[in-house]
């Protein structure tokens, strides 16, 4: 099963957060497959700067060598993302997770997003519904 993580899945699973923590420790196990855009890792390395600065090069560092599958967007991901961001009036970071889950085939996305409940096209849960599978 694929599954494409959104940023705050990584950023609080970072802080602890036991769901989201539980999404990542299972991702390094290899029980999940997770996929995660370039473009979110750079959302996630700005809140490193900010929040983490001491630790944000290696906290990058472990989110790139992980079990997670990088995706960097292409031109059919870049066109999605835009129809996506006009389409919801998502962020640009959240139009990049449902692009990249949709390009990618995935299962689902993995979010605590409220924004994402009005996305059809692909199935979202929040990090405790998955870990309730």
């Amino acid at each position: 099963m694929k599954v494409v993580l959104d940023t705050n899945v990584i950023l609080n699973g970072i802080k602890g957060i036991k769901a989201d923590a539980k999404i990542l420790e299972e991702i390094d196990r290899g029980n999940i497959l997770a996929c995660f855009s370039t473009v979110n890792l750079a959302e996630v390395y700005f809140v490193l700067l900010k929040l983490l600065r001491n630790k944000a090069d290696l906290i990058y560092n472990t989110i790139t060598d992980s079990k997670i599958d990088l995706i960097e967007p292409d031109l059919k991901i870049a066109k999605s993302a835009a129809v996506n961001k006009d389409k919801y009036d998502f962020s640009l970071g959240d139009s990049f997770v449902l692009a990249t889950a949709l390009q990618t085939d995935a299962n689902y996305i993995i979010t605590n997003d409220k924004d994402f409940k009005k996305v059809k096209e692909v199935r979202v849960v929040k990090p405790s519904e998955h870990s309730e599978k």
